[in-house]
């Protein structure tokens, strides 16, 4: 499902490029680093090169807020890839949408994300 490699090639790109694209949807405020050619990546700077929990999780936030702000307007780009690259180690993480979103957990998760979150956060 994950295909790792080096970055060669990675800043290369012949279409749209996206630095810092903002992942405002209803009371969702975010942004990714970069969208390029329909990859969202984000960029990691430390020491370790493990994908950990809390980056997956972040990945699959921004996915669904993108997902949701393509919905809303058909000019964001629509994403078919996500991944993490460890900028110290050169390597590159990453994950074709389509397998996660086929997965019925990831589409009831997305709806809950979408619908519910934002109730909750208005709570705390």
């Amino acid at each position: 499902m994950c295909s790792e490699t080096s970055s060669n090639g990675l800043f290369k790109t012949l279409g749209d490029l996206r630095l810092n694209p903002s992942l405002a949807v209803g009371q969702f405020i975010g942004d990714a680093d970069l969208i390029s050619d329909g990859r969202l990546l984000e960029l990691k700077t430390g020491k370790s090169s493990g994908f950990t929990k809390r980056c997956k999780v972040q990945l699959l936030g921004y996915l669904m807020l993108c997902r949701e702000k393509r919905r809303l307007s058909p000019s964001f780009p629509e994403v078919s890839s996500i991944g993490v690259y460890f900028a110290r180690h050169d390597v590159l993480r990453v994950f074709p949408v389509e397998q996660l979103v086929r997965s019925e957990n990831f589409l009831a998760t997305e709806e809950w994300f979408l619908r519910d979150v934002p109730r909750l956060l208005e709570v705390a």
